[in-house]
């Protein structure tokens, strides 16, 4: 099996989008005191639901970063799954 290493090919946009996503994507911890006053006694189960869910995310990564050992992440995943046009809407789909 060949070497594969990584290529630079993030710019300045690409790295400005990732960080203003991260600081919105965080802005859902800001959420949990408002999800735990809507659930009431249901919060256990509701985190305990998101960590399931989480898990299995977890796991989907895992397996395809085996499968397709290359730099890109979930961009690399859709376009071996679905071609070049759904590049562009796959970090919307999944962020």
């Amino acid at each position: 099996m060949p070497t594969l290493t990584p290529r630079r090919s993030l710019g300045l946009w690409a790295l400005v989008a990732f960080g203003v996503g991260d600081i919105l994507g965080a802005g859902i911890y800001g959420l949990v005191g408002k999800i735990s006053e809507e659930a009431g006694g249901w919060g256990v189960a509701s985190i305990l639901v998101a960590w399931v869910v989480a898990a299995f995310t977890a796991l989907s990564y895992g397996e395809l970063g085996g499968r397709f050992p290359r730099s890109g992440g979930e961009a690399h995943f859709c376009k071996q799954g679905f071609g070049r046009p759904w590049v562009p809407w796959s970090g919307s789909a999944v962020g």
